[in-house]
Parts: structure tokens; sequence; C-alpha cells
């Protein structure tokens, strides 16, 4: 797929910009970057997450992608640090708390689909505890990432080994289940510009169930 081509060749450019991110420079993506994360979530809208997996986005670009810029440098000789930092700038997207709208709003479709939530995983953009994928049990692992997929969409309390930062949110105990579907709604409310202009009402697609 041309996007997911032209994102991969914009990594060392991503590169940059995530880490000036952190940094606090105020610089902006390339604006072909740009148009191809725009792109790409209008895509999986479209024609859903198994399609864009078929084209290897997670090998060509999402795997590699430099979440938190020059890790290595902000926790050296320390894998285990430089991991859990860039898990939790992904969990932070996932939950619509980063002002990367573009791209949460990729990583917020990845997630809600099982099997994106399995790539996930297996590429370790989100936490698992107890081991990776196994191929030898086919059966229980399709269990295993069940379990993941409805405590990330607050199905189940069930504790399940994605780690303290995916785990359901208590507040979900205390509002009813009209209360948990509004505000998952909300969270599913997809922003689609970055031109820099105020976001008006047209801006902002919100799925509808059928």
């Amino acid at each position: 797929m041309s996007i997911v081509n032209c994102l991969s060749h914009q990594l060392p450019l991503s590169h940059r910009y995530e880490t000036a991110h952190v940094e606090g420079k105020a610089i902006h993506r390339t604006q072909p970057e740009r148009d191809a994360l725009q792109l790409l979530g209008s895509f999986l809208i479209q024609y859903g997450v198994s399609f864009a997996l078929e084209c290897n986005l997670f090998n060509l670009w999402l795997a590699k992608y430099p979440f938190g810029g020059d890790l290595e440098t902000q926790f050296p000789n320390n894998k285990a640090s430089q991991l859990a930092a860039k898990q939790k700038i992904v969990q932070e997207m996932s939950l619509g708390q980063s002002s990367d709208l573009a791209l949460s709003k990729i990583i917020k479709l990845i997630m809600d689909n099982e099997e994106g939530l399995k790539k996930m995983v297996e590429y370790e953009l989100v936490s698992q505890s107890g081991g990776g994928y196994n191929d030898s049990d086919e059966s229980d692992d399709k269990d295993e990432y069940a379990q993941i997929w409805s405590e990330v969409h607050g199905v189940s309390t069930t504790p399940v080994g994605l780690g303290p930062m995916m785990r359901r949110n208590p507040r979900a105990r205390d509002e009813s289940f009209e209360e948990q579907t509004l505000r998952r709604r909300r969270r599913e409310a997809m922003v689609l510009l970055e031109t820099g202009r105020p976001i008006e009402r047209e801006d902002i697609i919100q799925r509808v169930d059928p």
C-alpha cells in the first residue's frame, strides 16, 4: 500500500519530529507525512484494519515508528525503561490523551480491532505480562487475546496480562452501562483535522451504530 510505503520513507523525519517534541521544540511534521497519516486514518475507517495488516503496516512502519523520539539517549543502556516509555506513549494515544491527533486516531482504530490489538502486543507496542505470542497453542492464544480485547474495551473486570497501564479504569465500576457507552463513544470521536485552524463540527466523525 503506497500510504504505508510513504510513511516508511518518512521515518527518519518522524524521528526528528518526535525527538524535538519531547524536547519541547515547536516543529511540525512534513506535509507528506501529515497527508499520509490522515489518509491512513481514513483508509482504516473505510476498508478496515485487517486489510492494512495484510499490507505490512507493522513491519514497514508502525513497529519502527520512533514513539518518544531518541529513547536510547533518554534511557541509556536501559531497554526496559525504553520499552516502558514507548508503551506509555502508545497507551496515552489510545486513550485520546495525546495532542498528536492523526497518529492517535490510527492507534485507536488498530487497538479497537482484535487482530490489530494482537499485533500491538506481538510487537510490544502495548505490554503483556507472562510472555509473548506462542504459536504452539493457538487455541489458548485466541482465548488470551479475547480476554485482552474485552479488558481494553471495559467489558470484563478479570485481570489479564496486559500490564498496569492497560487495566480497566476503576471509575467504570461506578458507572451505569449507558454512562460507559456514552463515555466510550466520546472517546471514539475521530478528529481528522491537523491544519492549525479551529476544529469545527464537520471535522469530527463519530461512529454510528447500525
